[in-house]
């Protein structure tokens, strides 16, 4: 019966009992690099930061970009916000909301998005995240105005959510001008969201017209600015013809990795058409009641391995 010596630090020691030893071989050896299987297993997972400190105007720790932009508003500046998909640009939207919302009952923000898709998410973040009582009646936090419908008042809400061509015919609308008190002389910042929407062939001159007309400050939202020095330099000048500074932040930084998923069909079989389903699985989703077996999530270093 063979006694197992037990390393502890430089010193060796023996166990108190005696067994069978058998030693196993050809087994790999599990952890070879600790980084690249921390990176493999909990890349998602890990903290990111870049500079975040405690902010009493939003509700979690802001990183150093995300603070210049809540300045940028505060001093009532145009911004230019260039930042990857997932980094943090929504809440710059509902923060100028917030300001608009608390400043008073006249005060209008205008969000415009691209889509009728986005339009309806955004109205439905803006419903779900806001409330507030009005004492004249017709008054409502938001709306929605597109061409195929309208919800509440495009003239009585404090946040309308449309798209450009919408904006186009309100801002040239006379009636919407003529009085101290009329809809355009009471916006107070316009969010241009997707504003790279501006190099599209078909609707990129409404944009620009947009942008050339906006009687307030504005946030220019993007992701894909292929030219964002000369971008910036056009916008800064139509700016300060207004009277307006512009800013533009900067972030390259993803925040959160894009969750990347492979479809695995079931054996080949030959066709007989398809199956009554109950109820479809939500695509993408690996994990809860929604889960889609045929889904299987692939984590992005594994486009760095061979296995």
């Amino acid at each position: 019966m063979p006694v197992l010596p037990m390393s502890t630090g430089s010193l060796g020691h023996e166990l108190c009992f005696k067994f069978d030893f058998k030693p196993i071989k050809g087994v790999p050896k599990l952890i070879g690099d600790t980084r690249a299987f921390q990176l493999e297993h909990g890349g998602p997972f890990m903290e990111r930061r870049f500079d975040s400190q405690p902010d009493d105007r939003v509700p979690f720790d802001p990183d150093a970009w995300q603070r210049k932009v809540l300045d940028s508003i505060d001093a009532d500046n145009s911004l230019l916000v260039l930042a990857p998909t997932s980094a943090g640009k929504t809440f710059i939207s509902f923060y100028a909301m917030k300001k608009v919302l608390e400043e008073s009952d006249d005060g209008v923000l205008v969000y415009v998005a691209p889509t009728k898709a986005l339009v309806n998410q955004i109205a439905a973040e803006i419903g779900a995240r806001f409330s507030k009582s009005y004492q004249q009646p017709g008054k409502s936090v938001w709306a929605i105005y597109t061409r195929d419908y309208r919800v509440q008042s495009s003239t009585g809400c404090q946040i309308l959510v449309t798209v450009p061509h919408i904006l186009q015919i309100m801002l040239l609308a006379p009636e919407n001008a003529k009085k101290a008190n009329s809809w355009s002389r009471r916006i107070r910042r316009i969010i241009f969201d997707e504003v790279h929407c501006i190099g599209q062939a078909e609707d990129g001159v409404v944009w620009e017209q947009l942008l050339l007309m906006a009687p307030c400050p504005i946030i220019a939202l993007s992701a894909t600015v292929g030219n964002p020095i000369e971008f910036r330099d056009w916008l800064s000048m139509v700016q300060e013809r207004k009277g307006l500074k512009l800013d533009m932040v900067v972030h390259t930084s993803r925040y959160s990795d894009l969750r990347k998923f492979i479809y695995k069909p079931e054996d080949t079989k030959p066709f007989t058409g398809f199956n009554w389903e109950k109820k479809i699985s939500v695509p993408g989703l690996d994990e809860g009641n929604e889960s889609c077996s045929r889904f299987c999530f692939v984590h992005p270093i594994a486009a760095l391995t061979d296995r």
